[in-house]
């Protein structure tokens, strides 16, 4: 909106609430999905995810950061460390080769990733072409391509060829036998992405 009307106000808004988040991120990169809104911002919650609940903050430092004609490096800065956490902490591949990124509850590792984490392949490889070279990390663009592609075996191998809500990895699974449908989530809600 401050774009078209030329107007800041609604821009600040939106830069003070991201500011509230990356001052209770406090330098970490990944951060759970609960949000005081009350006082001091604080996490309320454990649960990290690229999934529901967590997706758009991911998504929208990067979008940020070129959203402000690259002039704003504290979203780059966050979106690299929450990469960088991501790879360290989230994202697997099993051994029949599906790369996905998983959730962490209460500091363990859930290897189950929404249908709506399949944006992260995107965000990866629009990362590694919009940093400046030197910033790119060299696995930002292959794990991109291999999460897209888990994505794709998500729909690929349901017999009706709809992914369902979220999938359950087994990292020691075999071609095959490394993802399902996760618990109750093996319904497709139609979705605009």
């Amino acid at each position: 909106l401050s774009q078209q009307s030329g107007d800041r106000k609604f821009a600040d808004v939106g830069d003070r609430a991201m500011r509230q988040i990356l001052q209770a991120e406090n330098g970490q990169g990944l951060v759970p999905w609960g949000l005081s809104n009350a006082g001091t911002p604080r996490f309320t919650n454990s649960h990290i995810t690229f999934g529901a609940m967590g997706d758009s903050y991911y998504e929208y430092l990067l979008k940020l950061y070129v959203q402000s004609d690259k002039t704003e490096p504290e979203w780059k800065d966050a979106w690299k460390r929450a990469m960088n956490k991501a790879f360290q902490r989230l994202i697997f591949t099993t051994k029949g080769g599906l790369t996905y990124i998983a959730e962490e509850k209460n500091g363990r590792v859930d290897h189950k990733m929404d249908h709506l984490a399949c944006f992260v392949g995107g965000m990866l490889i629009y990362g590694a072409r919009e940093l400046k070279p030197e910033e790119v990390d060299v696995r930002w663009e292959q794990t991109g391509r291999q999460i897209t592609e888990t994505c794709y075996e998500m729909y690929k191998r349901q017999p009706t060829h709809l992914a369902p809500e979220a999938t359950r990895f087994n990292p020691q699974g075999a071609q095959g036998q490394d993802m399902g449908a996760w618990n109750n989530a093996g319904q497709y809600l139609l979705r605009p992405e």
